[in-house]
């Protein structure tokens, strides 16, 4: 029972998320979509990579690496928007003026 309490837990916050993250992509324009694309299999593919490296070859534990590694990404992902994505929609408010 505690399994199906949490599976279907894990099914409502995860359709939530997907719903929300579509809903948001579905509103940028087409230049925003190619460049939130590459941000977000850029911060997976560190994630992957740093996960490897953290549990493979520095043998953290699987806990400590995973929160260090989101940690991390999610610094990336900021920076990488921030630089990209939040950029695009400054300039195109300053070019507006």
């Amino acid at each position: 029972m505690e399994t199906a309490k949490q599976l279907s837990g894990y099914l409502v916050a995860g359709g939530f998320a997907t719903i929300v993250d579509v809903t948001l992509f579905s509103l940028v324009t087409q230049i925003q979509n190619a460049v939130f694309t590459a941000v977000a299999i850029n911060s997976l593919l560190a994630n992957l990579g740093l996960l490897q490296v953290l549990v493979n070859d520095l043998h953290w534990s699987t806990t400590i690496a995973r929160l260090t590694s989101a940690g991390c990404v999610a610094l990336l992902s900021f920076v990488e928007h921030r630089l990209c994505s939040f950029g695009q929609a400054q300039s195109a408010r300053s070019f507006v003026r």
